[in-house]
């Protein structure tokens, strides 16, 4: 891996006039983060409040992050922190790995409420320990690997392996720098859009756009806009989207009608769920319950957003690909 300063260089035209989004990450109830592999060309500037790790799993991967380009190889670890604006480019055979770990994790297991790591620690020449790096890669990989099984029984083992994540980085590569970047200057102005975001997935069955506006001294079009800009999608459709979510859970994993469903998750009755449930599934909520209860073992739901609506499943290549990985850092490590 190797880094390039661009701070200084003059920016084009395109690339200050690219959009950038902030990212909505919905954690699971039962693990704090969120796993994946993918292989998109392109992901454009983003940022969301999660802390996350990006591993090379094969091909060339290049990430602008904080006016740096870092240009990264097969095995090599970049780290993302907390609100950081990143996008990835990846070339025809890149395959890259995504872990991203839940900033209200971190501040209640550090007691911190905001902590940075150096996004350096897996560049050959710097001052970190290699062995030290290895094991992170390890314990990425380790819990994607036990993440792909989608079985409850691994989930305390995960969390395990979270936990000694978070001790490697905390213990190894906390960034004790007090510099203050152009991003940190920036933070203030997007404190308001995680407000709001918070309010919203505290308070969805009951919230409304005009009482966000009040509470934020804002008017409704400058609101609006503000966070169509910055989130990619309407205030209403973000509301909206956090109701069904929580709607497709009751819907799964209880007994509840219809028009209970809907008055419990902020919806005015029945007409309306239906209606916003078909326009994001493509089905009626009747059809979904009916062909996804079979995800039910029992009395206990196995339910989960990605088992549903993402394609997690490893290819057996990757999946030999990623134990063979870990079985390599193991021996390095010894």
């Amino acid at each position: 891996m190797f880094v390039v300063n661009i701070q200084t260089q003059k920016k084009d035209k395109d690339s200050t006039a690219q959009k950038c989004i902030y990212e909505v990450i919905d954690f699971d109830d039962r693990l704090p983060l969120k796993i994946f592999y993918h292989n998109l060309p392109f992901v454009q500037h983003h940022w969301h409040e999660a802390l996350e790790l990006i591993f090379v799993v094969c091909g060339n991967v290049t990430v602008v992050k904080n006016g740096m380009i870092y240009k990264l190889g097969s095995e090599d670890i970049l780290l993302v922190n907390s609100n950081e604006i990143h996008t990835t480019y990846l070339d025809n055979s890149g395959i890259i790995l995504v872990l991203q770990i839940s900033s209200r994790f971190i501040k209640e297991n550090t007691g911190v409420e905001k902590i940075t790591f150096n996004s350096l620690f897996s560049i050959p020449e710097s001052k970190f320990d290699v062995d030290k790096v290895n094991e992170i890669k390890k314990s990425v990989l380790e819990i994607m690997l036990l993440h792909n099984k989608k079985a409850e029984s691994v989930g305390l083992e995960i969390k395990s392996k979270l936990y000694h994540l978070l001790y490697l980085l905390t213990s190894y590569f906390k960034d004790n720098c007090e510099k203050i970047s152009l991003e940190e200057k920036k933070e203030c102005q997007r404190e308001r859009l995680q407000r709001i975001i918070k309010l919203i997935d505290e308070n969805y069955d009951t919230i409304s756009v005009n009482e966000i506006a009040r509470r934020e001294h804002l008017s409704l079009s400058y609101l609006s806009k503000y966070f169509k800009n910055n989130v990619g999608i309407t205030l209403k459709e973000y509301i909206t989207k956090k109701r069904l979510e929580h709607a497709v859970k009751d819907i799964l994993n209880t007994d509840l009608s219809l028009l209970e469903i809907a008055l419990k998750n902020g919806f005015s009755d029945e007409k309306l769920l239906i209606k916003c449930f078909k326009e994001h599934y493509n089905m009626t909520p009747s059809q979904f319950r009916k062909m996804y209860r079979t995800f039910s073992i029992g009395d206990k739901s196995c339910f989960s957003y990605l088992n549903i609506f993402e394609d997690m499943t490893l290819s057996l290549e990757i999946f030999k690909r990623l134990e063979s990985l870990v079985s390599k850092y193991k021996q390095m490590s010894n």
